[in-house]
């Protein structure tokens, strides 16, 4: 029979002949430990350079494959490789023992690294530069002035001068790539929005923005109330008090705002109503109704005669007195009116007095 103990064991074997008579023998297979190998931990080499390897425990040594290696029996060899390779020792100890370990030899490749183009930025603004490569793991700009991060690949510069990046991209152990960024700062145009303006509900203003350069392109913000959102100078009529900002951008996209409040006030003054009407059917002045600019809604408008009795009443702005109460013609005379309205900005508004009905 074949043994294979893991640790040293006694066997007994007992034969017997054709006259049952016996006999026992016994041998010991003693079991040695096999030799701790450790080829060592793996290692990372620049292109052209050597490593040492070095293994322990045992009394002779065999690395395989034995290729870019001074003496592969040696337990220290040097080796020299070319590119990456896994060496595997073999080392057998006083009992002919043999164990194996494994290492791994990693050599590293100078590299070229990839810089974005020299850019333009305007000022006040940002531009992303990039430094980039496959291997490449540390980054270092210089100056730092305008950097967002001196230390990544990414940074987001915003120098305020025309400025040259300098970038070293170093893979840590053995190889740099160093290149260069100039960003060159354009100049901001100029816009003035103007003074801001106070007006009375449904009356209009002009706006008169002045901007440089000539050609710039304007925009407006917000555009409601506005009879242009592109142009220098439009006419605003805003329901409520408004902060309008503008902004030019000129021909490298360069951009710059301002901004002015126009302040949107309403009193009976949206109001005009006449204190006398004829409504005769001659087409002139037959209708009382009232006048008004910047009115939202007409909560109601009244009419009264002498003796506090109504005699019209609406809440519709285009709606007024024709001089007919109850399906007759008023009597002319003096009456009494009374409205309240809500202007646009939601102010309300009240406005009483005398009117005279006139043939």
């Amino acid at each position: 029979p074949i043994a294979s103990p893991t640790t040293t064991t006694t066997y007994s074997v007992t034969v017997t002949d054709n006259n049952n008579c016996t006999a026992t023998a016994s041998l010991i297979v003693t079991v040695d430990p096999l030799p701790i190998v450790n080829a060592g931990a793996d290692q990372s080499i620049c292109q052209g350079t050597t490593a040492l390897l070095q293994a322990g425990g045992g009394v002779s040594y065999l690395w395989s494959p034995n290729v870019y290696l001074n003496n592969n029996t040696l337990p220290n060899p040097i080796c020299t490789p070319p590119d990456t390779v896994t060496y595997i020792v073999a080392v057998t100890d006083t009992n002919g023992c043999v164990s194996t370990d494994t290492i791994n030899i990693n050599v590293v490749f100078p590299f070229n690294a990839f810089f974005s183009n020299d850019t333009t930025v305007c000022l006040k603004d940002s531009v992303q530069l990039i430094a980039s490569t496959p291997t490449g793991t540390f980054f270092n700009w210089n100056p730092t002035t305008g950097l967002s991060n001196p230390y990544i690949s990414t940074p987001l510069a915003s120098p305020s001068v025309n400025t040259t990046y300098t970038v070293i991209v170093s893979d840590g152990l053995c190889f740099a790539d160093t290149g260069t960024i100039a960003v060159s700062v354009l100049s901001l145009p100029f816009v003035y929005a103007g003074v801001d303006e106070v007006i009375l509900a449904g009356q209009p203003v002009s706006l008169t923005a002045q901007g440089n350069p000539a050609n710039g392109q304007y925009s407006w913000n917000p555009t409601s109330g506005l009879s242009c959102t592109t142009c220098p100078n439009p006419d605003a009529l805003p329901d409520s008090t408004t902060i309008y900002v503008v902004t030019i951008t000129d021909q490298n996209g360069c951009h710059f705002s301002d901004s002015l409040t126009v302040f949107v006030f309403c009193n009976d003054d949206v109001m005009f109503i006449p204190n006398a009407f004829s409504p005769n059917g001659d087409g002139k002045n037959d209708v009382f109704f009232v006048r008004a600019v910047g009115l939202k809604k007409l909560n109601y408008f009244r009419v009264y005669d002498r003796w506090g009795g109504v005699v019209f009443e609406t809440t519709d702005l285009a709606k007024g007195w024709d001089g007919v109460s109850d399906g007759k013609k008023a009597q002319p005379g003096v009456y009494i009116f009374d409205m309240e309205a809500v202007c646009s900005n939601g102010t309300i508004v009240s406005k009483h007095g005398n009117l005279t009905l006139i043939k």
